[in-house]
């Protein structure tokens, strides 16, 4: 995956991105078009555009992908709900 992100959307603050791109941690092969778009914040996605039994795969993925330097947002779980507790645990 190449973590390139165009400057000028990666150093935008969050209040003033007009268009945000969500896509499905789940599935990586979608990361590097993400990335490589013109959006303003990308959010790799591990709630709702990911079924739950691909919920640790997705939150897997995302964790790797920002070790190697990917630059989104993430959109997780009600820290209250079962799967939300996994991804923040105490």
């Amino acid at each position: 995956m190449t973590p390139y992100r165009n400057q000028r959307a990666a150093d935008l603050p969050a209040r003033l991105s007009r268009s945000w791109l969500l896509t499905s941690a789940a599935d990586t092969s979608l990361f590097a078009p993400a990335l490589a778009s013109e959006a303003d914040s990308v959010i790799f996605d591990i709630e709702d555009a990911v079924p739950e039994e691909d919920k640790d795969t997705a939150r897997a993925n995302m964790i790797q992908a920002m070790q190697d330097g990917a630059s989104a947002w993430v959109r997780v779980n009600d820290i209250t709900s079962r799967t939300g507790r996994r991804t923040w645990p105490r």
